[in-house]
């Protein structure tokens, strides 16, 4: 029964976390155009020929050609960035990136 307990208390403490990072997963991906007028994914993937496989809390999984995976790795980290700097102004956002053949945690 503790560990249930612990269990739902860290999901607790976790869920606004994740809630944030929704959010600012949602404006990276479509929002079009940051206040300064630059594009965010939904604009910037095509050019690279990357499709969207899936989106959960704060995780993108993008297919893309090998030839350009470093620079739509950078083009993501950047609009994670520009989001979460919509959303806090407190906080900077940071974020890593994976290239592989296929998705890992």
């Amino acid at each position: 029964m503790m560990g249930l307990a612990e269990s739902i208390g860290r999901r607790g403490k976790n869920h606004p976390i994740q809630s944030a990072n929704a959010s600012v997963i949602k404006i990276a991906m479509g929002s079009g155009y940051d206040p300064d007028g630059k594009p965010f994914l939904w604009h910037i993937l095509p050019k690279y020929k990357a499709r969207l496989i899936k989106m959960v809390h704060d995780e993108i999984v993008v297919s893309v050609p090998k030839v350009y995976a470093e620079k739509v790795a950078e083009e993501i980290q950047d609009s994670f960035r520009r989001a979460a700097k919509m959303k806090m102004s407190s906080v900077a956002m940071e974020s890593d990136f994976n290239i592989g053949a296929t998705w890992s945690k």
